[in-house]
């Protein structure tokens, strides 16, 4: 590995990119120290955790991954899917409100346990696929899919954390629907001075979001908003002692200073059974993996800094294989660190090394203040990070152009708002992959208005050209149109043929040349003449079929054509 794999666009002097760097990096921290506490307790893990979750990641990403902007670590969606796969598998953890504070100590230390074996899975997962030359696959990640993804997780993390803001106590989980019910059962037992507080914070993060919109020069504050809440409630909480026993606020707790604990002797005993973790291992890898490239590929503004799918899942690998030695759960790319990290001018993958040095010193230091943070300023911290990702205008030009692709936008959309986001993943790419082949069935049939036979420009000669593959599915389609040219445009014994081009074919699979050399053999051989045929040629030969209509049908002369244009056909019956 080579400096400029590391530090692709440092240019000298190196002094100023540097600086970049420790800036972007120190910023990414400053965000990360609130953001990773909340997302702990939303994995149902304790806060200590979730600072954990990014030293060790963001430097095993620092080897091996592609994107200089990319911040590993927590992130919402990942930790909700992961609580809401292990509270079923362990035991007693449902019991346990506050992690950091757990009524069963026991059944906590087995949750957390097996949240680490987990993310020792999906490394390990991910790392296979980089070996087994899986990078392929993840282009069927297509822009449909990752903004009604990212739409829908939004949607549901803002909604989980909706208890925290109004103080009420209602299960955790990822189906929208759900959280809804559960909170209009528990709307009784809504405290005000928590949504009243709640909604405090989270107008200081949206109206500091506005005021650095609007005016640019301040845009170098937007990481601070973050840690500024924290201080601001910290403080409110201390001074009005609404944290002891008979207060009204409800507060993290406890925090466990010091590094993170070697953890690897608890990658066994299996705390959960072996499917069970494979599947939860299984659905973390994708949304995590399809979460960490979104964010790349969206913040990536140069050649160099476009993120590698091989890359990443090595990078992402190494990093939840070693977390998972150092006491970190499931980690991928944050959405709202790694934005920040792009506005602050991040130059390298040294931006994730300093954010993973500023965790270490803020464990080791300063972990106190944080246990009397207030839940409410956590949840407005959340729900403000998430607010971005919601897109429904992507969805309009969709469906106005391109329906099936609205259509893979809506289906992904629902299945992880209402059904899960694991799920909702799988449906839109079954989806994406059914509009393909829709898209496949009926390709394009172009005529032109001069012949394609060499040599001649007769506007009368009729002519069609095909495009892309033919295979099983599309060539009864394909041949219904040419017929229908053929019966509309040459009569029987007509002197001018009708010229096929096949020049743009791309593949043609054994059935359809089966098909073809059939409606060529029925046809009168004088009436269609087919150029350029090395497809029909080679796969010809594989199946042995050599017939005098197929010689004399079949000329092998480029094809020049002029302004082609779309044929306009019905479907076969």
């Amino acid at each position: 590995m080579t400096a400029d794999t590391w530090f692709p666009d440092w240019k000298r002097p190196w002094i100023p990119q540097l600086q970049a760097d420790l800036l972007a990096g120190l910023s990414v921290a400053a965000m990360a120290v609130p953001q990773c506490v909340c997302f702990a307790g939303m994995a149902g893990l304790p806060a200590s955790y979730g600072l954990y979750g990014v030293i060790v990641p963001s430097l095993g990403y620092a080897l091996c991954g592609s994107s200089p902007y990319l911040a590993v670590g927590p992130v919402a969606l990942v930790s909700l899917l992961l609580h809401d796969r292990l509270e079923p598998l362990v035991p007693g953890s449902a019991a346990n409100i506050n992690p950091s504070h757990p009524a069963d100590e026991e059944a906590q230390l087995r949750f957390n346990t097996a949240a680490i074996q987990v993310a020792l899975v999906m490394g390990a997962m991910l790392v296979l696929l980089r070996i087994a030359g899986a990078s392929i696959w993840t282009h069927l990640l297509s822009k449909p899919i990752v903004d009604s993804f990212l739409t829908a997780g939004a949607l549901v993390i803002a909604a989980s954390q909706l208890k925290y803001l109004v103080g009420v106590e209602i299960p955790r989980g990822s189906q929208l629907q759900a959280v809804v019910a559960h909170m209009w059962q528990k709307r009784p037992d809504m405290r005000w001075q928590e949504l009243l507080m709640g909604c405090c914070w989270l107008a200081i993060l949206l109206g500091q979001r506005v005021l650095t919109t609007i005016h640019r020069g301040w845009i170098w504050t937007r990481p601070f908003g973050s840690l500024l809440v924290a201080g601001l409630s910290i403080a409110v909480v201390w001074l009005g002692h609404l944290h002891e026993p008979s207060g009204t606020i409800r507060v993290v707790g406890p925090i466990q200073p010091g590094l993170p604990p070697w953890t690897a002797p608890a990658w066994f005993p299996l705390q959960i059974p072996v499917l069970d973790l494979l599947l939860t291992a299984a659905s973390m890898t994708a949304v995590s993996l399809l979460e960490a490239l979104s964010v790349a590929r969206a913040l990536a503004d140069s050649l160099s800094s476009r993120p590698k799918p091989a890359c990443e899942l090595l990078g992402l690998g190494l990093a939840n294989m070693a977390g998972a030695a150092f006491g970190a759960y499931p980690a991928t790319g944050s959405f709202a660190r790694s934005a920040v990290a792009h506005y602050a001018g991040a130059r390298s993958r040294l931006t994730g090394v300093i954010t993973a040095l500023s965790m270490v010193v803020v464990l080791l230091v300063a972990t106190r203040p944080f246990e009397l943070m207030p839940l409410n300023a956590l949840a407005a911290i959340v729900i403000a990070g998430v607010i971005p990702l919601v897109d429904f205008g992507s969805l309009l030009p969709l469906l106005k152009d391109d329906w099936p692709d609205g259509m893979v936008w809506i289906v992904c959309f629902l299945g992880c708002c209402f059904v899960g986001v694991d799920v909702g993943l799988a449906a839109g790419v079954l989806t994406q992959l059914l509009a393909t082949m829709l898209r496949l069935i009926r390709p394009a049939l172009l005529q032109s208005s001069s012949s394609i036979r060499p040599g001649v420009q007769d506007e009368s000669q009729p002519s069609a050209e095909l495009q892309g593959p033919v295979c099983f599915m599309n060539v009864a389609f394909i041949l219904h149109a040419l017929q229908q040219q053929l019966d509309a445009k040459v009569a029987p014994g007509d002197a001018s043929p009708l010229i096929v081009g096949w020049k743009a074919v791309t593949f043609l699979d054994a059935t359809a040349l089966a098909e073809v050399l059939d409606w060529l053999h029925h046809c009168n051989p004088h009436r269609v003449v087919l150029y350029d045929h090395q497809h029909l040629r080679n796969l010809s030969k594989r199946l042995q079929q050599n017939s005098d209509t197929d010689q004399q049908l079949l000329q092998n002369a480029p094809a020049e054509s002029t302004q082609f244009l779309p044929v306009s056909t019905s479907s076969p019956s």
